[in-house]
């Protein structure tokens, strides 16, 4: 954030009180010149940027992972008051907040604040959306077919190559 800033400085007239057209064409270049420099894409370095207005809790648990980056994205966005909310159910909860469960918060209760009895309502609605969604759900541990995956061509649909597996070993009716 502090390399961005000072490329975004970088050449800037400080006697102009308004904005020039140029300012925005600037900023692009000088987001590309920091992604550049790290070897990272533009929107990784918005993203990064974008974690520094975390409340300092939410930034570790991003960093040790036990809250997911684009999560935390999503709540940076949110006021100081706000994010500790979000600090204190994640804290009480003993799961990991979902990037479908954070866009439902987000669409229902936009930033930049959410009171916390509508924060309480609308993370229990996103848990039990979240519940319905997994009951559906069919999931496998990726580390299992790793093997196996290479062998698979990029056209080939996964879900159908099982359902096709499934279909043939059970075809006659027979029991596993």
């Amino acid at each position: 954030r502090a390399l961005l800033d000072a490329y975004r400085q970088q050449g800037k007239r400080s006697d102009l009180v308004t904005a020039t057209c140029g300012e925005i064409h600037h900023k692009l270049k000088a987001r590309e010149r920091v992604a550049c420099f790290f070897g990272v894409g533009v929107n990784d370095v918005r993203q990064t940027v974008r974690l520094t207005y975390l409340i300092q809790p939410l930034l570790n648990a991003v960093d040790e992972r036990k809250l997911n980056m684009m999560c935390g994205v999503a709540i940076s966005y949110y006021d100081e008051g706000t994010q500790k909310l979000f600090q204190k159910r994640l804290n009480t909860e003993n799961h990991r907040i979902s990037v479908a469960m954070m866009k439902q918060i987000k669409k229902i209760c936009p930033p930049p604040s959410i009171p916390s009895e509508e924060l309480n309502k609308v993370w229990k609605q996103a848990l039990t959306t979240s519940a319905e969604r997994k009951k559906d759900n069919i999931s496998f541990s990726r580390k299992r077919f790793e093997p196996y995956l290479h062998r698979i061509p990029p056209d080939i649909n996964i879900e159908d190559l099982f359902l096709e597996f499934l279909q043939n070993r059970f075809a006659d009716g027979e029991q596993p």
